[in-house]
């Protein structure tokens, strides 16, 4: 795959299955060749017509997302967003489906496009900021809001056949400070509110069974955030039961919808390096699933009519499309596929890999192989960045890239990523920069004591907290013989006071700066600058939220007055990861070119 190919790959954004198992609606950015722009659109499949797709034409400059179906499956739902704003829009599924309807007035911000019987209702800010439930009773007049001020809605749900709504209560306009979240009932008849007394904290994706008997939700426990989050069934009526249907199986929860008759649900996991979809009965036994070695599965969507299963897939060579299984005796089919265009293309493909850094700890990752016969071909180790993020066997525009340029590319699960149990997730927890930095120099000795990697040709590449911990690597080992790092924290300490604080010094700082700041000096590579001497290429954008470019300049400054080789590229529209199509081939070509220009010791 080049580089000019890159906006080309279409992923799937969005899919959603009618309750009659009739329609399907697909959401994946196409990019416009005379705007380089990359706006997402829908297509709508009939399966009574033998899969007959149309695309929803939409203005130019307009996109389409977030695709809802009516619960009589009539009518489909979706925002539409385009240089006015953003509006709610409907398709008559009965007729001429590019003949939409728009609402009179969409809430700011708005999100979690639902349905209460043949009424709209929305995520949305009201004046003051907070996020509201609205609900739209008339197309053409504004919408009512069911949820008080002075209070976020994480998420909504309506109770079938009967007039509640359960949401999700965030109490502070700063969530990430917010600890005290809970479920609350509203019963639209009396008007009297309740709450839900259930164990943790829920974090939302609310969803009833389809016959109203049981509400789906995801909960870590309360006061420990850094915990992947279960899949709760709470029993609605007296005496309210609530249990968690996945408390037995490790892994990052990506989605999951009821069966047709309410007495299971589709889970998708991440596990370790593969995404795995499993249907789950009310007590957690498994009842059917979709796995396979070495490949991804995810988005599982639901009929309520015949049980029709639709669901996403990929593999480190196959790009992403969207399958129907049409029963659980049945193997799952290729509805959608919008990388046709790139059939032509031969794609890496990726192993897992696994090493012990320590007696009893087992790490994991993926890895391109681009070594011909005797040849061994540099390498990347690409870090992923969160640090709770994980790479599997997705299939990734930016490392095929980097295999057609000739490059091998490692990408380890190290200590502290998600996709594993708990105690895998909390290992770096006061210890970052150190067991991760332990995993990763082990993962890539293993790779050249077997001849996979030579020690003079290898490089890294990380984002986010992948390019601080690139950083620490280097400052720990002389492995790498450059460095790409974009939106690093350089600095724990500034950070601090960046403008959208994270929660990121709850989850891995045990005590606060003020009191001990010996941990967060640690692991900030600014206090190891010292012993940087591989070329370093700074990228940042200049618009992000989460990393301030401050950051990057700081480490630029640094360097430069070191003497060490750097340079510094700040995208002027950018936030945290670049995405407009100029700046993502800017940054692919920057990063072949300093990895494939000789290492030099001195600016």
């Amino acid at each position: 795959m080049q580089i000019a190919d890159v906006p080309h790959y279409r992923p799937i954004v969005g899919s959603a299955i009618s309750n009659d198992g009739r329609w399907v609606a697909v959401v994946s950015p196409l990019f416009t060749e005379d705007t380089s722009d990359r706006l997402s659109q829908m297509t709508l499949c009939d399966l009574s017509q033998e899969g007959k797709a149309t695309r929803i034409e939409l203005p130019e400059g307009v996109e389409g997302y977030c695709p809802c179906f009516s619960p009589d499956s009539k009518q489909l739902a979706f925002f539409r967003r385009g240089p006015d704003g953003e509006v709610i829009a409907l398709i008559a599924l009965d007729g001429d489906l590019n003949n939409l309807r728009l609402v009179a007035q969409t809430p700011p911000v708005p999100s979690a496009l639902k349905w209460d019987g043949d009424r709209l209702a929305c995520l949305g800010n009201d004046v003051e900021g907070w996020r509201r439930v609205w609900r739209f009773e008339k197309l053409d007049d504004a919408p009512v809001p069911l949820t008080p001020a002075q209070c976020h809605a994480g998420d909504f749900a309506f109770q079938p056949h009967v007039s509640t709504l359960v949401w999700l209560r965030i109490p502070t306009l700063d969530e990430t400070l917010s600890g005290d979240v809970h479920l609350e009932t509203l019963d639209e008849t009396s008007g009297q509110t309740g709450v839900l007394d259930l164990p943790g904290a829920p974090v939302g994706y609310l969803a009833f069974s389809p016959n109203g008997k049981h509400l789906a939700f995801q909960s870590r426990p309360r006061d420990k955030l850094l915990h992947h989050a279960q899949l709760w069934i709470c029993t609605m009526g007296e005496g309210i039961i609530a249990r968690s249907v996945t408390q037995h199986c490790a892994g990052w929860i990506t989605g999951f919808d009821w069966n047709e008759t309410g007495t299971g649900i589709f889970v998708g996991f991440v596990q370790g390096t593969e995404g795995t979809i499993r249907e789950l009965s009310l007590e957690g036994q498994e009842l059917s699933s979709v796995a396979e070695a070495n490949r991804y599965f995810s988005g599982p969507h639901c009929d309520r009519n015949t049980g029709r299963l639709i669901h996403l897939e990929q593999s480190t060579d196959t790009p992403q499309r969207v399958c129907i299984r049409e029963s659980r005796e049945h193997e799952s089919q290729v509805l959608f596929d919008f990388n046709t265009h790139l059939r032509e293309e031969t794609f890496a493909s990726a192993t897992t890999e696994k090493w012990e850094p320590e007696s009893g700890v087992q790490v994991e990752g993926i890895l391109y192989n681009a070594n011909h016969g005797d040849t061994v071909a540099p390498m990347i180790v690409w870090l992923h960045g969160g640090p709770a993020e994980q790479i599997s066997h997705t299939f990734s525009p930016y490392f095929q890239v980097f295999a057609r340029a000739g490059f091998s590319v490692f990408c380890p699960n190290y200590r502290g990523s998600s996709g594993r149990d708990d105690d895998f997730l909390r290992a770096n927890v006061g210890r970052l920069g150190q067991v991760d930095v332990v995993d990763v120099i082990a993962g890539v000795q293993q790779l050249v004591d077997r001849g996979l990697a030579r020690p003079d040709a290898i490089h890294a590449v990380g984002w986010s907290y992948g390019g601080s911990l690139a950083l620490l690597t280097a400052m720990t080992s002389e492995l790498f013989g450059s460095l790409v790092v974009g939106a690093p924290v350089v600095d724990w300490v500034s950070f601090f006071g960046s403008r959208r604080l994270p929660s990121l010094y709850r989850d891995y700082f045990p005590s606060p700066l003020w009191e001990d700041r010996t941990l967060y000096d640690g692991a900030s590579p600014l206090t190891h600058i010292a012993r940087l001497e591989a070329k370093t290429l700074v990228l940042h954008g200049a618009m992000d939220p989460v990393v301030d470019v401050s950051q990057s300049r700081l480490l630029y400054r640094v360097l430069k007055a070191r003497g060490v080789k750097t340079d510094l590229m700040v995208y002027p529209n950018e936030g945290h990861v670049p995405k407009a199509t100029n700046a993502v081939a800017d940054m692919l070509q920057r990063i072949l070119g300093w990895l494939q220009e000789p290492s030099e010791s001195s600016a």
